[in-house]
């Protein structure tokens, strides 16, 4: 089957992954591929980065774009000691989630240039200020529906320009991942610098 392989990176307290299916790296294309049809890998995936030893962490992918998706695909997990001491704070998206019954919303940021994959309020609040909260305690299903939408979500959005997949800064206090048209909150600094 596959697997997720992870290397620490200590002195940048980072955690940077891969995800294996047996001997050969999966690439961009199948990882969407696989957060759009396939259950069983997505609980994998989720609980692979949810076992991280940091308590907060923040989630980034190099940019990728329709002539770049067969390349392997690859993560970092940068560690947010801020995170977990943040307070929840849903009503920045308040009237997505009153103009909806979904458990995952997606939807284009305020500017326009990203489009954001959002949970709703389905469980305690303090579940959605981060990814590692949500990871470790909202519901299985909406978790499930989260990397669904964002394999979804990658699918629709893809193109010849860099798409930047990321859990994003501290402005809400609310777990959007945000398929960026640039690295606006990116804090690992290779991925930020990369061009495709």
């Amino acid at each position: 089957m596959w697997e997720v392989r992870k290397e620490a990176l200590p002195a940048q307290r980072v955690v940077r992954g891969e995800v294996w299916e047996l001997d050969r790296r999966i690439t961009v294309a199948e990882i969407i591929a696989r957060w759009t049809v396939d259950e069983e890998f997505r609980e994998t995936f989720s609980r692979s980065l949810a076992e991280t030893e940091f308590e907060g962490f923040f989630f980034e992918t190099p940019p990728v774009t329709k002539t770049t998706d067969g390349q392997p695909f690859e993560f970092v997990q940068v560690e947010g000691t801020m995170l977990p001491g943040l307070t929840p704070e849903p009503q920045p998206f308040a009237n997505q989630f009153a103009n909806s019954d979904d458990a995952v919303l997606t939807f284009p940021n305020l500017g326009g240039d990203a489009v954001l994959v959002v949970p709703a309020p389905q469980s305690d609040p303090a579940n959605y200020s981060h990814l590692a909260a949500f990871l470790r305690g909202a519901p299985p299903t909406q978790i499930d529906e989260f990397w669904r939408r964002t394999g979804i979500a990658m699918g629709e959005q893809l193109s010849d320009k860099p798409l930047w997949l990321s859990t994003a800064g501290l402005g809400v206090s609310w777990l959007p991942l945000r398929l960026d048209s640039w690295p606006k909150y990116y804090r690992y600094r290779p991925y930020k610098e990369m061009r495709t």
